[in-house]
């Protein structure tokens, strides 16, 4: 009796394992646990964000500038020590903002100019937003650049009604660069923005943002720049600005699609070159 009790202990041993042997191997060939939408996430778990895509850099972008300015002035103040004198030929001062200038003088032309740190040789901007606001006869007014203040040699644009001229005075005589050329773009009693963009030894002359001409004609006398006044007139000028600006990378410009932003205190002006078709 005693050997049946133990064989079937056995048998019921062997089979109890082998059951557990059958399990363990079911185990191992069932399917996997499928995630679905609704599992949540514990704070555990790892979640690695989603790669960030490089940017599309377009080789036909024209390069950004890299810009200075050097000078400006929204004539809040006379910090500058601009000229501010009353005399039977000229009249200067500042009121309100704005910069005021009349030359009495039928003949001669009224300068007001200051000395700039400014590298003739590289590229630079100068602007500004001129009004005339009175005037008799055959009068101009414009900016003027290159100054040399011993001589009166310079380089200057001056606008008369819907017109524009680039020219310079040197050795006394005046000489014109670019002869009057009317434009559109200019407007008849109201303020005008004068720019001029030098890039290497190319000068590309603006009115509101609007080319108008261009030259090569250039090499300046002295370091003043400002303002010009010919004929019986009296302007008011808002601010001028004067920056220089290199390319990074040694690259050039690309077309005439490139754009300049200027960002200065409380003033914003967006400089943008047009399309050589769209030139009056």
């Amino acid at each position: 009796m005693m050997k049946k009790k133990r064989s079937k202990e056995m048998l019921f041993l062997k089979i109890i394992t082998l059951l557990l042997i059958c399990l363990f191997a079911f185990s191992c060939t069932s399917v996997p646990e499928i995630i679905t939408e609704s599992k949540r996430i514990t704070t555990d778990e790892i979640v690695h964000p989603a790669p960030t895509l490089p940017e599309d850099n377009n080789p036909d972008t024209p390069p950004a500038l890299t810009e200075k300015i050097i000078f400006f002035d929204d004539f809040n103040d006379n910090k500058h020590e601009w000229n501010t004198i009353n005399d039977p030929r000229t009249c200067y001062y500042l009121q309100n903002g704005y910069y005021f200038i009349e030359n009495k003088d039928d003949i001669r032309a009224a300068f007001s100019t200051l000395p700039m740190e400014l590298n003739y040789s590289g590229n630079f901007i100068i602007e500004s937003t001129i009004t005339n606001i009175g005037g008799k006869g055959e009068c101009s007014y414009g900016i003027t650049w290159g100054l040399d203040p011993q001589t009166n040699n310079t380089y200057f644009i001056l606008i008369f009604k819907d017109y524009i001229l680039y020219g310079k005075r040197e050795n006394q005589k005046w000489q014109t660069l670019m002869n009057w050329q009317q434009s559109s773009f200019i407007k008849l009693n109201s303020e005008n923005k004068i720019a001029l963009k030098k890039t290497d030894k190319h000068f590309d002359i603006f009115v509101n943002e609007e080319l108008i001409f261009s030259s090569d004609l250039f090499h300046n006398f002295g370091n003043n720049a400002g303002f010009i006044l010919f004929g019986d007139i009296m302007i008011s000028v808002d601010f001028l600005l004067i920056s220089t600006y290199t390319i990074p990378d040694n690259k050039t410009l690309v077309g005439n699609i490139q754009k300049d932003f200027i960002v200065t205190p409380e003033h914003t002006y967006l400089f943008e070159e047009k399309e050589r078709e769209q030139i009056e």
